[in-house]
């Protein structure tokens, strides 16, 4: 049994490859262990995302914009979850004892985000609306998780890595607690990331470079085709990749039948491109609150993917979460 948070984390890095190549990457291994735990990644709806930078941040942003969208907007308003739609019904009411009228109270929605690498806490990866999981439940969590982990070190397929474990620890973490939605960073590429054993509803390509090519390939087209592997039949994918990057996601989009909606994130902030055009002004307003470009970037591809989802946060919320920042990333 562990007892703390350094026997947790003590047990899990016995977990980390000495060595990583491609050979570590695939579902079969994080398939097993969820199923094990009862298929929570099927319990929740979510948004994947992929990339070369800047998904760590677009992921935050991502977040953090549901988290204002789905807010409840004075006693006359109610959210109808999962469409992405604020509407105005009438306040829900229940008689209590005394026989008047009383107002059902509103609940907060619940928004899971995964994050990887974490920089100083484990921790970092399992957050709801911006709240660390507390060390009290990881333990549980993790104890509930290690028989099982130990069970598949004699099976066929052999023990599951660092990263399995804990993306499988988020998911039954954000299962467990009922999240409206998760938002989720792929760890390394994408087809065969563990996290893309999730079935999102959008997903979101942030660009393609040369990265991690002793693993994904020496191209950005072959860099590419790993990424657009997160891209799932009939759904959504937003993008800000260019050049040939970008001709092999409208490659996999197209055989998918996905709705690609192209983000062009490098024309700075005075021109961007989008399809949601009534948001154009809203765009160049938050220049002025991000003066780097590149975070800009980040925020106008997570604006787009919660946009594509016909979630419509009003200008002011927009602004709000634009001021915001994720620490060490940018």
């Amino acid at each position: 049994m562990l007892k703390d948070y350094y026997q947790v984390r003590e047990w899990l890095e016995g977990f980390i490859p000495y060595t990583y190549s491609k050979q570590n990457l695939g579902l079969e291994r994080i398939s097993y262990l969820l199923e094990l735990l009862g298929n929570p990644e099927k319990k929740f709806k979510s948004i994947l995302v992929g990339g070369t930078s800047g998904k760590g941040s677009t992921t935050f942003y991502i977040a953090k914009l549901l988290e204002k969208s789905l807010e409840v907007k004075g006693k006359d308003v109610n959210i109808v979850r999962g469409l992405g739609k604020r509407v105005k019904t009438p306040n829900p009411t229940t008689l209590n004892q005394t026989g008047f009228v009383t107002p059902k109270p509103f609940t907060k929605p619940k928004i899971g985000l995964h994050l990887s690498p974490h920089l100083v806490d484990i921790r970092e990866r399992m957050q709801i609306n911006g709240k660390l999981i507390s060390v009290k439940r990881l333990v549980i969590l993790v104890n509930e998780i290690r028989p099982l982990v130990e069970a598949m070190r004699s099976s066929k397929l052999g023990s599951p890595s660092y990263f399995e474990i804990l993306v499988a620890a988020s998911f039954k973490y954000f299962a467990d607690e009922k999240v409206d939605w998760a938002v989720v960073e792929v760890g390394l590429g994408g087809r065969l990331d563990a996290t893309n054993v999730l079935q999102p509803l959008i997903t979101l390509i942030t660009n393609v470079g040369l990265d991690h090519t002793e693993i994904l390939g020496n191209t950005v087209d072959a860099i590419a085709w790993e990424k657009a592997g997160i891209i799932k039949k009939a759904t959504s994918v937003v993008t800000g990749a260019r050049g040939k990057a970008l001709k092999v996601i409208e490659k996999v989009a197209k055989e998918k039948k996905a709705r690609l909606i192209k983000v062009d994130t490098q024309l700075g902030i005075e021109h961007p491109k989008s399809v949601f055009k009534e948001y154009l002004i809203i765009y160049k307003d938050i220049g002025r609150y991000i003066g780097k470009l590149f975070v800009y970037q980040n925020f106008l591809l997570a604006l787009n993917t919660v946009l594509a989802l016909n979630f419509r946060p009003t200008k002011r919320e927009v602004l709000q979460v634009s001021k915001l920042a994720l620490s060490g990333r940018f």
